[in-house]
């Protein structure tokens, strides 16, 4: 079965697989508890520390699980940084990793259960409850980098995991990978908001990443963190001297428009919802929805001041949405006098509950 695993996973174009127990992550769970007690787990994350770190709480007639990965490393002109334009992610650069993944993981054990159709199985992308990255590192698919990531010697960090529950024993001897990060401290000096530390720490509320998709209010020294970012940070990455001589990606599915490497701050605070969904429907980008994407768009915006952007800030005190106009203030902020002197006039048609708010949030 294993062999025949191995085999159809090259088929569909999956570039790392590898194999291992149901055992209890027990490193995992320690590690957990150290970040719960500092209050440092993201709330992204379903926080269930027996299913996070025990298999069997996730499916009690589990007997082995399958760790894929599929590199989404792709390098594009994106030309010089413009100031009307925000950045966005490559884990969102082309179709949602989510989909992708679980279609190559249905496809990969329907094709097994044709030779062997008692195997029954359960699959999950980085949305379930065991953690991906401790899975693929006991499977052999890499190491952990000072960065938090997987890192494999040929691919790097830019990999996409999943993986697969199985109901049959795959006897695999586990071999776990060095780490190469050796004196190489990049990734943590360079990180903007000093959100990773020495010995795997990450500060996960002041990652970029986070921030972008943060629903909740974010404070002026979090709107300055985000700089140009409208969805993700690939600092910690780009700066990897692994990931500079990785392989590039084979999925075409991965391969992105330009558009999506560094859209208009114009195009997205004006998008519409069936433009919205047309655009980011099928991509990571799109799943914490529109407003997120142009409340981050009005704060880059805000962060990148020129006369374009000014005047598209402007346009933004008169949206329909008070949490957007308040931002827009917040930005115009950014511009001193001129921008002042335009939210002061707007702010004068605002109720006092508004008022209120505007003022605790420019504190």
């Amino acid at each position: 079965m294993k062999d025949k695993i191995i085999e159809i996973s090259k088929e569909l174009n999956i570039d790392l697989i590898g194999f291992t127990s149901v055992d209890v992550f027990s490193e995992v769970k320690h590690a957990i508890e150290i970040r719960k007690g500092e209050g440092d787990i993201s709330p992204f994350f379903s926080l269930d520390i027996e299913k996070n770190t025990n298999p069997l709480q996730v499916w009690d007639e589990a007997q082995s699980i399958i760790s894929i990965g599929i590199s989404y490393k792709y390098d594009l002109p994106i030309g010089a940084n413009k100031s009307n334009c925000g950045k966005i992610s490559r884990v969102a650069w082309g179709r949602d990793y989510h989909i992708v993944l679980m279609d190559k993981m249905d496809s990969l054990i329907k094709a097994v259960q044709k030779y062997y159709p008692l195997l029954e199985y359960k699959a999950f992308t980085d949305t379930g409850f065991l953690l991906d990255r401790a899975i693929a590192e006991r499977s052999g698919l890499g190491f952990y980098g000072k960065n938090g990531f997987i890192i494999h010697p040929l691919y790097g960090s830019y990999i996409f995991l999943g993986h697969i529950l199985i109901n049959h024993n795959i006897k695999e001897k586990e071999q776990s990978i060095s780490s190469r990060c050796g004196l190489c401290r990049r990734c943590i000096k360079c990180c903007p908001t000093g959100a990773l530390g020495e010995g795997q720490v990450f500060h996960s509320k002041k990652c970029i990443s986070y921030l972008t998709q943060k629903k909740e209010f974010l404070t002026r020294i979090e709107r300055k963190s985000i700089g140009n970012h409208l969805y993700g940070c690939d600092v910690c990455q780009e700066v990897c001297p692994i990931n500079k001589e990785a392989l590039p990606s084979n999925e075409k599915q991965f391969y992105p428009d330009s558009y999506y490497v560094r859209p208009s701050l114009k195009e997205i605070i004006e998008m519409d919802n069936r433009t919205f969904k047309n655009v980011f429907g099928s991509t990571s980008a799109g799943w914490r929805g529109k407003k997120n994407l142009q409340r981050n768009a009005i704060i880059v915006a805000g962060n990148i001041k020129g006369v374009e952007n000014l005047q598209l800030l402007k346009n933004t005190l008169k949206d329909q949405r008070w949490d957007i106009r308040l931002y827009a203030m917040l930005s115009l902020l950014e511009y001193g006098d001129i921008g002042k002197e335009l939210l002061e006039k707007s702010l004068e048609l605002e109720d006092e509950e508004f008022k209120k708010k505007f003022n605790i949030a420019k504190a």
